[in-house]
């Protein structure tokens, strides 16, 4: 289990869209988008780390530096995945690698996601 936080100067709906897209790029799958926006769910497949995946959340919130982004990871437990307690830093990875991306694609650079 993870949990990543990261304010970016864009607007809410810019880094939104922005999550979408590296969503679909990886090829996770979008389980809730809440209709004003401000959470998303989602999860990723197997790996050699988890049978199941994780399932992620990610909270968007506007603030007056931009838009903070919560997100916070968990083994999905389904299948094999239901006995796995450890999921072997797969977590705190994805959690990265979303924020990061999402930097990217909001034509921020390449940016490093230290832990929080």
């Amino acid at each position: 289990m993870a949990r990543l936080s990261r304010t970016l100067p864009q607007p809410k709906d810019a880094v939104l869209s922005a999550l979408q897209q590296v969503i679909a790029r990886r090829k996770w799958t979008i389980d809730e988008a809440d209709p004003d926006h401000s959470y998303l769910r989602f999860h990723t497949g197997l790996s050699i780390w988890t049978w199941s995946g994780q399932k992620v959340g990610v909270s968007l919130t506007t603030v007056p530096e931009g838009t903070r982004l919560d997100v916070d990871t968990d083994i999905r437990r389904t299948g094999f995945s239901l006995v796995q307690f450890v999921d072997w830093g797969e977590g705190r990875r994805i959690a990265k690698r979303a924020l990061s991306e999402t930097c990217e694609e909001l034509g921020m650079g390449k940016v490093v996601i230290g832990d929080s």
